[in-house]
C-alpha cells in the first residue's frame, strides 16, 4: 500500500504536490496546513487522515487530535506534528512527524522515523513530501522522501 505523507504545507497546495501524491491509497497529513481547504483538496487523492499541528489555530483544523495510532495492514503507525518522547511507543512500527521542515528517514531500534519535510518552506534540503510502503504485516514498511 503506497501512502502519502504531507506536513508544514503552511496554506500552499500546489500542483507538484497533487502530481507525487497520485496513485497514493492515502494521505497522512502532519499538521500545519492552516487552510482547511487543502485538506478537502488533498481528499480529491484519496482519503486523509490528520494531526493538528501548531500553527493550526482556526476553528476547524483544532478538531484534528495532537497525535495518533493507526494501523495499517498490521504496522503500527503513530502521528504527530512535533516530535515527542512523552509517549507510550511501545510496540510501533513507524513514527510520523513534522514540524523541523527538515526530511528525515531512518530506523533506529526496529522503528522508522519519518519526517517528510515541507513542499512549501523547506529549513534543510528541498522542497519535499513523503511516501509510505507498506507491505503487510509479516513484510517490511519503507519511507522514501520526494522532492517537488
Amino acid at each position: 500500500m503506497k501512502i502519502g505523507v504531507v506536513s508544514d504545507l503552511h496554506k500552499v497546495c500546489d500542483r507538484r504536490i497533487f502530481d507525487a501524491l497520485r496513485g497514493v491509497s492515502l494521505i497522512l497529513s502532519l499538521g500545519d496546513i492552516e487552510d482547511e481547504n487543502i485538506i478537502w483538496d488533498l481528499g480529491t487523492i484519496a482519503n486523509v487522515i490528520s494531526v493538528r499541528g501548531n500553527c493550526d489555530g482556526c476553528f476547524s483544523l483544532t478538531t484534528f487530535p495532537v497525535s495518533r495510532m493507526l494501523d495499517i495492514l498490521g504496522k503500527r503507525i503513530f502521528m504527530s506534528h512535533v516530535f515527542s518522547l512523552e509517549y507510550d511507543l511501545r510496540g510501533i512500527d513507524v513514527y510520523l512527524h513534522g514540524h523541523t521542515h527538515v526530511a528525515e528517514n531512518r530506523f533506529e531500534n526496529g522503528v522508522l522515523y519519518f519526517n517528510p519535510g515541507s513542499p512549501t518552506t523547506p529549513r534543510k534540503g528541498a522542497k519535499s513530501i513523503g511516501i509510505l510502503e507498506v507491505y503487510g504485516k509479516e513484510k517490511d514498511v519503507r519511507g522514501n522522501i520526494i522532492e517537488i
